[in-house]
């Protein structure tokens, strides 16, 4: 399973740092509103990509052969 770290969590904001290995898929989880700022390449972002995230119930998957990780900004 994907490693997460809370980094902050407050009344305004809550930022996770995603670790994930190769080809990991992780459970299906509610997300709201979020910015990812990915910190290595990914296979539609390249390292220091910032991104859009909408609210969405999803199961998010590392398709690439190496790991991942990113911040999630929650909103």
């Amino acid at each position: 399973m994907a490693q997460t770290t809370v980094e902050i969590d407050n009344d305004w904001v809550r930022v996770l740092r995603v670790k994930q290995a190769p080809h990991e898929k992780s459970p299906e989880q509610q997300h709201p509103d979020s910015v990812a700022v990915y910190l290595t390449d990914v296979v539609n972002h390249k390292a220091g990509d910032v991104a859009w995230l909408p609210a969405a119930r999803d199961a998010r998957e590392n398709l690439s052969d190496h790991p991942v990780e990113y911040v999630l900004v929650e909103l």
